[in-house]
């Protein structure tokens, strides 16, 4: 029976109108995206809703500090006893306790020292509480990678040495990022395995030594100086003074990496080798200068356009100071040039004569040298053309006994080489 006084509209919209405040209410304050009419002469009528478009929640990605749980070892079989929490950058790592406990590790230390306390009001368990790391993600996912690792996966080699097209190589990246993990907390065996693979890739003709960035040559020796692995320290300083020396490549040998390991190890010597790079690479760049050559004066109005590169570059070179070592390695040459090495008497009856002939040979080889590295401060590269030269040279000279042109030949080896250590002199204000 309907109310007296009450229409079927009015049953009908009543309802209606309470759901309408209950949605409403539950979706949020935006109550003038839906309005509503009910239409109240016509009895029975059908209620009409109009409704705007529903406004679609826009989603934003989740903020860059939030943290997640490693997806490889955030290990979990329901107890949180003999684990371990940390926090490293964004991720969360929980790990077993006895497996950060080899090797007296620095964890282990660590494990002996009371727990960190949940804060007041926090319902945390103590374990549950992360330890704060300040390596990054990728570096402590390597280290758990070790020591979590198989006999298999830390050998590839001889696991794999019976299998065709398998490759045995281990990531480089993931080789330094153990050695310098276990250096630091002080995993002693995991750092002499991973020291090891490094040292046998290097020793190869391809390997990241000889054919990797200069970022990585960096990395590679700051690892093995930081380590004190005595035989990947000296073949990456080998290597390195290689290829800084050389410049046949046309791709150069980025050179910031190699001036912050030189800096912070001390290193005078490939610093003076890099400086030197990054002289001759901006010599060779530069536009052909006339015969007057601006540089034999340090007016700065008359400075080459290569100066203002070197000078504007990331090394941050003072102008006084890197013209003074231009204009040092210029002079070099000119002494060189025209003044060939001793010769040591080596039993020979005619000393005199073939001390003649070798000052004659010199300066011929030094003028075919200028003509072929036009770079006038590329003085090292000016006597490794000498030196290909005087091979040749010195057997047309029947007057020079071949144990005095061994010895030329020798003395040039030799005037490179002390070149090369007088080179940080040169820099030492840069």
């Amino acid at each position: 029976m309907m109310a007296r006084g009450m229409s079927f509209t009015d049953i009908v919209s009543k309802p209606l109108r309470l759901l309408l405040k209950i949605i409403v209410n539950y979706r949020g304050p935006r109550i003038d995206n839906i309005s509503y009419s009910v239409p109240s002469k016509q009895v029975g009528a059908i209620p009409h809703i109009e409704q705007e478009a529903p406004i679609i929640p826009l989603l934003y990605p989740p903020p860059s500090n939030a943290t997640a749980f490693d997806e490889d070892y955030y290990k979990s079989d329901g107890n949180t006893d003999g684990f371990c929490l940390f926090k490293v950058e964004n991720a969360l790592f929980r790990v077993h306790r006895f497996v950060l406990a080899r090797d007296t590790s620095a964890f282990e230390s660590m494990f002996k020292m009371p727990a960190p306390r949940p804060k007041l009001g926090d319902n945390k368990n103590i374990c549950d509480v992360p330890v704060a790391l300040t390596d990054t993600a990728e570096q402590f996912r390597d280290l758990l990678w070790a020591l979590y690792a198989l006999p298999n996966d830390l050998h590839p080699l001889e696991a794999n040495s019976d299998r065709e097209g398998v490759s045995s190589a281990l990531p480089m990246n993931r080789l330094l990022n153990i050695a310098e993990m276990a250096h630091k907390y002080g995993f002693v065996s995991f750092e002499s395995w991973a020291l090891s693979h490094i040292y046998r890739q290097c020793l190869e003709v391809s390997g990241p030594l000889h054919t990797g960035s200069s970022s990585l040559c960096a990395r590679i020796s700051d690892t093995a100086l930081r380590t004190g692995h005595h035989g990947l320290s000296e073949l990456s300083m080998d290597i390195l003074a290689r290829r800084l020396l050389d410049f046949s490549s046309p791709i150069d040998f980025y050179l910031p990496p190699i001036l912050a390991i030189a800096e912070k190890h001390g290193l005078r010597r490939l610093k003076g080798m890099a400086l030197y790079r990054h002289i001759i690479i901006s010599e060779r760049r530069r536009k052909p200068l006339s015969n007057s050559n601006p540089l034999l004066g340090l007016d700065s109005s008359k400075t080459p356009p290569h100066v203002h590169k070197c000078i504007e570059d990331t090394l941050g070179l003072d102008r006084t100071s890197y013209l003074s070592a231009y204009h040092s390695l210029v002079n070099v040459w000119e002494h060189i040039r025209s003044n060939a090495p001793p010769l040591e008497n080596s039993g020979c009856d005619n000393h005199g004569e073939c001390l003649t002939c070798w000052q004659e040979v010199w300066t011929q080889a030094a003028q075919a040298a200028e003509a072929t590295q036009p770079g006038s401060a590329d003085v090292l590269n000016r006597i490794q053309a000498m030196n290909k030269i005087l091979r040749r040279s010195l057997w047309i000279h029947t007057s020079i006994p071949l144990t005095c042109a061994l010895a030329a030949l020798e003395s040039c080896v030799n005037l490179r080489d002390r070149l090369i250590g007088n080179l940080p002199q040169l820099f030492d204000e840069l």
